[in-house]
């Protein structure tokens, strides 16, 4: 498939991914390879025909010209009967993590020259010999489904529109899946919910004193399960909309991130950021790395009389201050950063003897200007959820 081509077929907004060439219903039967033509050569390639077929749930399009070669209980291959031209859709092995998947593919297929990676699907193709591979792999819940499209070069020209065709099809379950799932408005409660597709997801873990590189890789655990043990890493998720395509300007729904500090709901169109080493702060960051949320602790070292009061003194002694409320134990903020002062922080922070919770959102004034009610109503909602661990937690 030719650059161009792969690019626009890739970027093409979900919407249009219904708008499929018609294609005739077909009950394809194991071994059925003499549907199939004998080569390319046999290929009409200004008629072709699509048939469409439901595998594992996924239903994908198939040209005609192919008839199955080969089934089994995780995957089906078709092919020509010369095998010159074939395609194989599957479900990958169980617990596959589909970041790794990308990082290994990326890795282990030759001469890749083009390759695409959003956070629920991505697509590879390059050549190998004299062949022309196309791979494309899509996350619905916690299961990974893939097709590998296989063809010679010499006809790349003539596959463009049919590989185009079957990616078309393969990704509109993301769609559907999508639409099936859509959650409310406001998910606050999502922790006590525990069905209707509710997932759990944890962070890749870090060694002591190394940074993840953005983005870090998120990993779904599966469906949630009340009273399940699920093999964490660092925090867990819970939330119907754990990972999307989402922006700002979509409608915001949340999650809940469980962090050794405590708990909050944070805006489902973000993704994890940084992972500090020392693991006192959990990062999230929307995909045009314009917002920033953050949540974590931090021990009084430097106030002797340390109070709500005297930590806004602090504070207000290191950078500009714009706003701030009291109200108890809580210190309402928002600065400008010393380093960058078009860059604001919105925070809250809970004042105790030893230890200072706290949450905050940053980003430039224009962003902020230009959000102001999306972004006081996530300040909002976090503030409601803000559920910091008991103090004595952290005495030994």
């Amino acid at each position: 498939m030719k650059y161009l081509k792969k690019f626009s077929v890739l970027t093409l907004c979900f919407a249009l991914s219904f708008n499929l060439v018609a294609c005739k219903s077909k009950d394809i039967k194991k071994s059925d390879v003499s549907n199939s033509v004998e080569s390319c050569d046999n290929i009409d390639f200004s008629n072709v025909d699509y048939n469409s077929y439901t595998f594992e749930g996924v239903t994908f399009n198939y040209p005609s010209f192919l008839g199955v070669s080969k089934e089994g209980d995780d995957y089906i291959a078709l092919a020509t009967q010369d095998n010159s031209v074939s395609l194989k859709v599957y479900k990958e092995k169980p617990g596959t993590n589909f970041r790794n998947l990308y990082n290994y593919d990326m890795s282990s297929l030759k001469n890749i020259n083009y390759d695409s990676y959003k956070d629920i699907r991505f697509s590879v193709s390059g050549t190998n010999n004299n062949f022309e591979y196309y791979k494309s792999s899509i996350l619905l819940g916690s299961d990974i489904f893939s097709f590998m499209m296989i063809y010679p070069i010499e006809y790349l020209d003539e596959f463009d529109s049919i590989v185009t065709n079957v990616y078309k099809a393969f990704v509109a379950n993301l769609d559907n899946n999508i639409q099936n799932n859509n959650v409310s408005e406001n998910n606050s409660n999502n922790d006590t919910i525990s069905n209707n597709r509710l997932q759990v997801a944890t962070i890749e873990a870090r060694e002591p004193g190394e940074y993840a590189p953005y983005p870090t890789n998120l990993i779904l655990l599966g469906d949630y399960v009340k009273g399940k043990d699920y093999d964490l890493q660092y925090c867990k998720i819970l939330g119907k909309n754990i990972i999307n395509d989402k922006t700002i300007d979509d409608p915001i729904t949340y999650n809940k991130v469980y962090h050794e500090c405590g708990s909050i709901n944070y805006p489902d169109f973000m993704l994890p950021g940084l992972v500090p080493g020392n693991g006192k702060n959990i990062d999230f960051i929307s995909r045009d790395e314009q917002f920033y949320v953050n949540m974590g602790y931090s021990f009084n070292q430097v106030i002797e009389d340390f109070t709500a009061e005297s930590y806004l003194n602090y504070l207000s002694s290191l950078s500009e201050t714009i706003y701030s409320k009291i109200n108890g134990k809580k210190l309402y903020i928002a600065q400008r950063s010393s380093e960058n002062p078009d860059k604001i922080y919105l925070s809250c922070y809970l004042v105790d003897e030893l230890v200072i919770f706290n949450f905050s959102l940053s980003f430039t004034s224009s962003y902020y200007h230009s959000h102001k009610d999306r972004i006081d109503s996530i300040f909002e909602e976090m503030d409601k959820t803000f559920a910091p661990v008991d103090q004595s937690y952290f005495v030994s």
